[in-house]
């Protein structure tokens, strides 16, 4: 089962995709084809240790979590948890 754990901001419910998705869980479903099992695709809340209110660089130097979809798509589910955008 495809899971992401943070708690999106309501008022930006405009970055949901038409299924209402939003786009933490939108990361987790581009995650999982590199995934040896797809249904353990999870985006963590934000770690508030590495620099507080953004996520960190990609820890999987992959074609799923260094591409730029993934990279836009989690700087989005960090923005709907009242997040940093980062560039």
């Amino acid at each position: 089962m495809l899971a992401s754990r943070p708690s999106a901001v309501s008022n930006l419910a405009q970055a949901n995709n038409d299924k209402n998705q939003d786009p933490c869980t939108i990361g987790a479903w581009l995650l999982s084809p590199c995934l040896g099992n797809p249904g353990d695709a999870i985006v963590d809340a934000l770690n508030s240790t590495l620099a507080p209110g953004t996520y960190g660089p990609p820890i999987r130097p992959d074609q799923c979590g260094c591409s730029m979809v993934y990279y836009n798509i989690i700087q989005a589910c960090g923005a709907c948890q009242g997040g940093r955008i980062t560039s």
